[in-house]
């Protein structure tokens, strides 16, 4: 630890002055930047992100881009390193003095994700990119060697590197193995976007540490944003950039940092982190800081703007050394492919999944039309044949198009970075991976098609016929590879790719030529059928099958085949080919220039509605600064003033030295008393201690939590993982508890465990004692005092604060005075009053920001009254001052309202820090500390860890935690065994003596009815906000309604021709596929946004689950029934429907009304049933293929043999289809039965009763699942 210690104090002192300029080496590169203005416009207005800036990142040294959301700072990034150009609506203007068109020749980006293969170990990834940068195999090897161990990945460098679908290596390792990948170029310059985002302070420290050893060893040129430094990071910075709403305000050397803030009146406190108080005082949410800006940016221009442009105009003028890629197309491609394999041949779950796949739905189509093709000659025949053969060619084409989708998003990201890096050309990447998926693509279907052919009967009168049916099944996969890899790469977003390709391929689909003749499609639309792969597909299985075989009717003229077998396999060559390297290729070329800064445009676009008024701001300020002067400086009674009055201000409460910067501004006070007495106030606050003076005060609803000998083990057959091992401890009430650890410590088990939410079963053993107030709780009492706070704010985007908050008072009590005085008691009590009436917001829609979503979310539980609140890592991805005022508030809740607050946190600040009351700290499941906070540095330094006097204590603390350290590890002994000594019994002791008065365990005081009544006001609420979702869905019933009634034109006009029945069939039949499964995935897709706040506040007892399930059947049944109606008024006298009668057009809309509800049940019951909604969504329609098979249509029911045609019964669509058809056929006559020819047996209204059945079936299905798996699902 001394060691570490004189390290970092040696490398922080090294400062790369002017005599080390003279030490560089040829490969050095100052990187500048000129006159940038980015501008980003939309129609009349243009929002300005950098306006005017001028800078200089040396090289040998360390440049750190800061400044709050919305600055400017990862657009500043991103042009340095050449990532953003002027197109479009973007105007970029200025000079990036380091020839930006060769940026990776040079310098290496460093993207904020860890994009890696996750089947790869580090060293494979950087021999990788050493076999396409050098030919020379020493020169390989070396840097690869070297790369391992600058980057210290000798321990991990032959694990796979993992990540979310296997276990790999730990997140600090990722973050050195995406440095150390380009490293392995040796380039001169490295950019880095956010390299400790999500790392604890301690892996952050080492990230930043290596960064700085290859500026000042190396001398390298290293650039990189960052968003919450520690001190110790700070120390590691040469240089510093800041910026606020696109404007610097800072640039220059780190150590002059403070004292030229300090030389216009905004000095940083001696033992404050200085990035913590710049990052407070560039915050745009305080409107103080407003206020100051036009300060900040009048002494950049007067102090700093030509020193810089002095820098950049002398930086150095040497000639860079521009590498190019030392590799042939060939030996690129063959790298590629053997990537690729070793990825496939790790990764077994996507081979079984192929594999399985196919065999799967060989044998269910094989035994689905077992030995149907048995040829004698009838109609029959042909009807079932064709049957088989069209479901063949559109589960091929579907069963190929959507994994490459999926599969092609997750490596775009790995594509992108290493294109973007010149490692290959994109006509490399694309036939190396071509290489490895065709043949792939070529065993799937010969597997599935081999098991199929003979179990169904088809034509092998000689061995030509088989081997053409598996050439055209192989073609068809390749064009739906092709399709869906032409889709992944034209569009950004997954989501959009899966929502427009079906809907796209739905005409493909309408067109094939099964449905209906293609002879009688009308000119103006019959020419999309030539655009179909599964119209050429299906005619020249249908040509290979009939060949020489004689049928009672001419298939060739049943269904319209023009265009022969050869050709329509010539035409599905061109089409693989047309789809695979030109449409594809060409968007693969261009995805790199899509929409860089997004998200920095959004965010920056925010800002300027949550502005506020200067003027107000100034008023505010006086009337604060006059009423501490007239109360001669009296705090506590400033505090209350500005409690009550003016919430938006707690961060002067927080932080006094921000008043003394106004009380100097205005009224040029300078009198040291006051300044004295300042100090002195500060020290109390952050100091203040509930202790047991305090607790004589308490009301009678102050609940002490405690635990006693828990112990948490989690079985994996014959092993065992112990992740509690007897644990005890003491959280009193009024007081604030931090519970905090390294990774896999078991902080969080430990705090689920607390709030009731873990229980034996299964392979989960929990032993133990949970107390509030000495009585034993478990998870249905505990919310009866408490409240749980998630990670993840999860709230309804649709909804405002007060809404939300309205929602949970309206659901626990019933005196409406009472509601009302809660609701706005948490408002104010949260500092919310400014944002109360405005949409929360999220993914989908701009809202509020981070930091009111957060207190949002706290107050959503506060409404309750709770004594106690449960949260977990109530800081995660907030800036510090977001962080500090989020814990600040939490530190109110406690002093002055004496509820007992328990947290984890993963990285707090100095500020933070000085809030806790009490402090756990875990290690490997076992406690090393628990007790008061300011005895925690006392209590370490009396066995020898003794903390630095001008470190955050917390930093220190979860740096000797670490695992990753093999010191640490010699030490947890040490710690375990002081813990027992000095504090474990002091803990039984708190626990013995802990308050024993009785707990008032509060119910819902809300009736069923009520409670269902509130949910549906809410559900349509939000239904009636979002509407992008009812467009959505009346834009996409109109669209199919136009599609369809286009699509069969007059094709129900009664010649009584064999023809019209079977044009009418198949556009009814196609009508029931739209209807159950456009509104299965829907369902299945909303369930899963909402199924989270479901789980919270039915958690928090806000309501019952039969409430909840019931309130929003209420409200969704209403939209299914509107949606069909609206599609099948426009189709069905475009279509030429049964309109003799108006009875006819009532029970077709009646009837699609039931398909539509039928299938919104089955993907309710789905998003229930299954926790993942990519698991629910992969099963579905594989549930729903054998239920499609067997409707009818494909083959005539009577057909089926009986060990497997029972399923038939069990399928909605054979009900919605045969109702529909006898109610078309009703009073109409045609050449052949419409009964016989389909195997009609059920009649018209049996089939409603039983889809009404159905219905209801698959609704309280989905109650079911949701009631018994939702404590699986928390």
């Amino acid at each position: 630890m001394q060691e570490m210690e004189i390290q970092k104090q040696n490398l922080v002192n090294e400062q790369p002055g002017p005599s080390s300029r003279s030490l560089r080496n040829k490969r050095v590169v100052d990187l500048a930047f000129k006159d940038i203005s980015y501008i980003v416009k939309n129609g009349d207005q243009q929002r300005v992100i950098l306006n005017k800036i001028s800078g200089f990142c040396p090289g040998g040294e360390v440049t750190a881009i800061l400044g709050s959301s919305g600055a400017g700072k990862t657009s500043l990034l991103n042009i340095i390193a050449a990532r953003v150009a002027s197109k479009g609506n973007v105007v970029l203007s200025g000079q990036l003095l380091a020839n930006a068109e060769r940026f990776s020749m040079f310098a290496s980006y460093v993207m904020q994700n860890d994009v890696l293969f996750e089947t790869l170990t580090p060293r494979e990834s950087f021999q990788f990119v050493a076999d396409l940068k050098y030919s020379d195999p020493e020169l390989k090897k070396r840097r690869v060697l070297d790369t391992i161990k600058t980057m210290k990945l000798e321990r991990c460098q032959d694990a796979l590197i993992g990540g979310i679908s296997m276990k790999g290596i730990s997140g600090g390792e990722r973050k050195r193995t995406s440095i150390g990948f380009e490293l392995v170029t040796n380039p001169s310059a490295i950019i880095l976007d956010e390299p400790t985002s999500g790392l604890d302070s301690f892996t952050a420290f080492q990230i930043i540490y290596e960064l700085k050893q290859l500026a000042s060893q190396q001398e390298r040129t290293i650039v990189f944003t960052i968003h919450q430094p520690s001190s110790d990071i700070f120390l590691l910075f040469d240089r510093i950039m800041l910026l606020v709403q696109g404007q610097f305000i800072y640039q220059g050397r780190r150590d002059q940092i403070v004292e030229y803030f300090r030389s216009f009146g905004f000095s940083c406190p001696d033992k404050c982190n200085p990035m913590d108080y710049f990052i407070q005082i560039m915050h745009t949410e305080s409107q103080k800081n407003v206020q100051n800006f036009p300060i900040y940016f009048q002494n950049y221009q007067k102090l700093q703007a030509k020193l810089v442009l002095d820098e950049v105009n002398s930086s150095s003028t040497q000639e860079i050394i521009f590498k190019r890629v030392e590799t042939s197309t060939i030996y690129q491609i063959s790298r590629i492919t053997q990537r690729s394999l070793k990825q496939f041949a790790r990764d077994k779950s996507v081979l079984a999944e192929r594999f399985g796949m196919a065999i799967f739905m060989g044998l269910l189509f094989g035994g689905s039309f077992w030995n149907v093709g048995n040829n004698n000659g009838s109609f029959q025949s042909v009807s079932n044949v064709a049957g088989a053969l069209f479901i063949l060619c559109i589960q091929l084409l579907f069963g190929s198009l959507m994994p490459v989708i999926l599969q092609f998003a997750i490596e775009r990201d790995v594509f992108l970075r290493e294109e973007n890096s010149k490692l290959y050309s994109t006509f490399s990447y694309f036939i190396g991976k071509s290489t490895v998926e065709l043949p792939l693509l070529v065993l799937g279907p010969i597997i599935q098609e081999i098991i199929l052919y003979w179990m169904i009967g088809l034509n092998e009168e000689y061995s030509g016929y088989v081997f053409i049916h598996l050439f055209v099944s192989i073609l068809l996969s390749l064009c739906g590879n092709s399709i869906g890899l032409m889709a992944g790469c034209a569009f950004n977003d997954i989501k959009v790719a899966t929502s427009i390709v079906p809907m796209v391929l739905m005409p493909l689909v309408i067109f094939s030529g099964f449905f209906a003749n293609s002879k009688n499609f009308y000119v103006w639309i019959g020419w999309v059928q030539y655009l179909s792969p599964l119209k050429y597909a299906y005619e020249a299985l249908s040509i290979n099958e009939y060949d020489g075989r004689r049928y009672d009717m001419d298939p060739v003229g049943l269904y319209g085949f023009e265009v022969g077998l050869w050709e329509s396999v010539g035409i599905l060559i061109g089409m693989f080919v047309f789809c695979r390297f030109r449409k594809a290729l060409m968007n693969i070329i261009n995805q790199h220039k899509f929409d860089i800064v997004q998200a920095e445009v959004v965010l920056t676009i925010y800002l300027q509605y949550i502005k506020a008024d200067t003027t107000q701001v100034i008023l505010r300020n006086q009337k604060f600064i006059l009423f501490i002067m007239e109360n001669k400086y009296d705090f506590p009674i400033a505090s209350k003033f500005i409690y009550h009055n003016f919430g938006q201000f707690f961060s002067f409460i927080r932080n006094i030295r921000n008043s003394r910067n106004i009380i100097r501004k205005y009224f040029n006070q300078t009198n040291k008393t006051l300044m004295q007495e300042v100090e002195l106030h500060e020290q109390k606050l952050m100091s203040q201690q509930a202790g047991p003076s305090s607790r004589s005060l308490r009301n009678k609803r102050v609940v002490d939590l405690a635990f006693k000998d828990i112990s948490y083990i989690v079985k994996n057959g014959d092993q065992q993982r112990v992740i509690l091992n007897k644990l005890s401890g003491f959280c009193p009430g009024g007081e604030v508890t931090a519970i905090m650890g390294s990774s896999g410590a078991g902080k969080t088990s430990l705090l689920n465990i607390i709030a009731a939410r873990v229980a034996s079963g299964g392979n989960v053993s929990l032993t133990g004692q949970l107390l509030a107030n000495g009585q034993n709780y478990d998870a249905e009492r505990f919310s009866m005092f408490a409240s749980y706070v998630m990670q993840n704010d999860v709230l309804f985007e649709t909804l405002t604060p007060r809404e939300s908050f309205q929602f949970v008072a309206d659901l626990k009590y019933s005196d409406p005075e009472l509601k009302s005085r809660r609701v706005l008691d948490t408002i104010k009590t949260m500092k919310l009053e400014r944002c109360q009436d405005a949409m929360i917001g999220g993914i989908s829609m701009k809202g509020i920001s981070g930091g009111e979503r957060k207190r949002t979310s706290i107050g959503f539980e506060l409404v309750t009254n709770p004594s106690a609140i449960i949260l977990d890592e109530p800081t995660s991805g907030l800036d510090s001052f977001t962080a500090f005022q989020i814990i600040y508030e939490l530190k109110q809740l406690a002093v002055n309202q004496e509820r007992t607050i328990v947290f984890t946190i993963h990285q707090p600040s100095s500020d933070i820090f000085l809030l806790f009351d009490r402090i756990m700290l875990l290690v490997q499941g076992q406690f090393i500390y628990q007790g008061k906070r300011d005895q925690i540095v006392e209590y370490f330094r009396s066995f020898g860890f003794s903390c630095p006097d001008k470190c955050n204590p917390m930093d220190y603390f979860i740096q000797i935690m670490h695992t990753q350290s093999k010191i640490n590890v010699q030490n947890f002994p040490i710690y375990f065994q002081n813990y027992e000594q000095k504090q474990a019994k002091a803990v039984l002791l708190e626990i013995d003596s802990s308050s024993t008065q009785e707990i008032i365990f509060k119910k819902v005081e809300t009736t069923t009815i009520y409670q269902i009544s509130k949910i549906t006001n809410r559900a349509i609420k939000s239904f009636c906000r979002d509407r992008s979702f009812m467009i959505n869905r009346a834009g996409m019933a109109v669209f199919m309604g136009l599609l369809c009634g286009g699509s069969f034109w007059n094709v129900g006009d009664n010649n009584g021709s064999f023809q019209t029945l079977s044009n009418v069939s198949g556009a009814l039949f196609l009508l029931c596929m739209n209807l159950v499964m456009g509104s299965v995935m829907p369902v299945i897709l909303q369930f899963s946004v909402e199924r989270d706040v479901f789980l919270r506040e039915e958690n928090s007892k806000l309501y019952s689950t039969f409430s909840y399930f019931v309130g929003k059947s209420t409200v969704e049944i209403p939209f299914i029934f509107i949606t069909p109606i609206v599609q099948e008024l426009i189709l069905y006298w475009m279509v030429g429907l049964n309109a003799e009668e108006g009875g006819y057009v009532v029970t077709h809309l009646f009837i699609a009304v039931l398909m539509s509800l039928c299938g919104n049940s089955i993907g309710l019951m789905a998003g229930c049933a299954f926790k993942d909604v990519k698991v629910a969504t992969g099963i579905v329609p594989m549930v729903l293929m054998p239920l499609i098979i067997f409707s009818g249509f494909f083959a005539n029911s009577k057909y089926f043999y009986v060990w497997i045609g029972w399923l038939q019964y069990l399928s909605p669509v054979k009900y919605a289809f045969e109702a529909l058809s006898i109610n078309e056929y009703q009073g109409r006559h045609y050449d052949m039965d419409p009964q016989q020819l389909y195997g009609f047996e059920t009649g018209l209204w049996e089939s409603v009763g039983i889809l009404i059945a159905f219905f209801f079936f698959f609704r309280i299905m989905a109650f079911l699942f949701l009631y018994f798996m939702r404590s699986k699902l928390q």
